[in-house]
């Protein structure tokens, strides 16, 4: 009798497990984003900036929600400077949401969109990095953590 109570109790906390660990997220925050790869030459294969490198920046949006969030400016740069790092802190609240990341040249009268690109997340899907590629020649990593 003992042994088919302890089965029980076994089989239970296991099913209980399982359900525990196959719950969706509800939420995704960027903690960090890396500029992996980038073009150093705009659409007319010209340097971004005349003088100097590109002055990168990143901003984060959520599709359907006013705002968002801009990294600090990285002032001519080069390829050798590649990776960059930029620690953020940018929560996803709404998975029916896509994330929207642009990236920006920084300049005096106005900035030039170098590129960007939007992406849909999965709740059920929490990785604790994320590789968006935008373009064949511009990539970032993002890590995230989650709430459940």
């Amino acid at each position: 009798m003992k042994l088919r109570v302890l089965t029980l109790a076994t089989m239970i906390f296991i099913i209980g497990c399982e359900e525990i660990l196959d719950v969706d997220a509800t939420s995704m925050t960027i903690e960090s984003v890396t500029l992996e790869k980038m073009p150093f030459k705009n659409s007319y294969n010209l340097d971004w900036d005349e003088l100097s490198g590109p002055d990168i920046y990143i901003r984060f949006e959520e599709t359907s929600i006013t705002g968002g969030i801009e990294t600090g400016i990285n002032q001519d740069i080069s390829p050798a400077d590649l990776p960059l790092t930029w620690d953020v802190s940018f929560s996803l609240d709404d998975f029916s949401n896509n994330l929207e990341v642009y990236i920006y040249d920084a300049d005096v009268l106005s900035d030039d969109l170098i590129d960007g690109g939007e992406f849909e997340f999965d709740p059920s899907d929490t990785p604790s990095t994320w590789t968006l590629d935008i373009s064949d020649d511009l990539q970032l990593t993002i890590d995230v953590t989650y709430e459940f």
